[in-house]
């Protein structure tokens, strides 16, 4: 796609290239827990499985990522855009720290993006890609203004948007070679549906789950450190510090307990739920 004999790409690539050497260490090896799974949903939407790389420019694959204007989680939703893509952001949960969620919801916005610009005559996945962190509004204004119709013919307004995109093809270039750039290849984390089982809760209110992590074989630190979505309720009191609870609201639910069991007790957790809130959450409980 690029001609790296050309002296813009090349210098271009090279100063990206070398700058994301420096982390790979740490991104290669997360790979090994997300990216069988991002290839799935990419697969069945049909959108190119480069598109995976994004999500390592994006956040280095943590899930627990943000950034300093607001983004969170390993695609770096923006909370309008979240909320606009019906992902829930409260006291309690922020789905754009949940994987599952967010790489379907990535994988939507993406290809809302190339059926916007492909309906103007741009169709390129890569303008798609960029719209991802400019906005496809953005990324349209640059192709009216300057005629091009993919990212090699276009100048990118924002820098950033462009090097989020040259940042992604280091990034495969970089898992492509790894062993001849490294001189070996990384251990990578276990996939996570290897180490995971999912468990589906429907709630009706607000409530603590310590009981049910038991009732999962498990403890509460393990369900809270496998879904990173589920946020540490600070409960206030009167007289003292806050106390630091896991509450779910009222909904429903996909919660990622641990494969390996504390105990043999699987399976009864959600009769042993009590409710949590008996006045409205944000007020001090007795």
């Amino acid at each position: 796609i690029f001609d790296l004999s050309n002296e813009r790409f090349y210098h271009r690539f090279q100063e990206i290239y070398k700058s994301e050497l420096r982390s790979a260490h740490k991104f290669i090896p997360r790979s090994g827990k997300y990216f069988s799974y991002f290839d799935s949903v990419f697969s069945k939407a049909g959108i190119p499985l480069d598109a995976k790389y994004l999500a390592v420019a994006e956040s280095g694959l943590s899930p627990l990522a943000g950034s300093r204007v607001g983004a969170r989680g390993i695609w770096q939703f923006m909370p309008a855009t979240a909320k606009g893509f019906g992902m829930r952001i409260n006291d309690f949960i922020d789905d754009r720290q949940n994987v599952f969620i967010s790489t379907e919801k990535a994988a939507s916005l993406l290809k809302s993006n190339y059926n916007y610009l492909k309906a103007r005559g741009a169709e390129d996945w890569l303008l798609a890609m960029c719209s991802y962190n400019a906005g496809v509004g953005s990324i349209s204004k640059v192709v009216k203004q300057q005629g091009g119709k993919t990212f090699s013919d276009l100048i990118l307004r924002v820098d950033e948007t462009n090097k989020y995109l040259w940042r992604a093809i280091a990034i495969k270039i970089i898992f492509l070679n790894e062993k001849k750039i490294f001189g070996k290849t990384f251990a990578r984390d276990e996939y996570i549906y290897d180490v995971v089982r999912k468990v589906h809760l429907r709630l009706n209110g607000y409530y603590k789950i310590d009981q049910w992590a038991k009732m999962q074989g498990t403890v509460i630190s393990k369900v809270w450190e496998n879904n990173p979505w589920i946020k540490i309720y600070k409960r206030r009191r009167k007289k003292y510090s806050p106390i630091n609870d896991v509450v779910l609201p009222k909904g429903e639910f996909d919660i990622l307990p641990p494969s390996k069991l504390f105990s043999d007790l699987e399976g009864q957790g959600v009769l042993f739920l009590n409710r949590y809130f008996t006045c409205e959450p944000g007020k001090p409980q007795s």
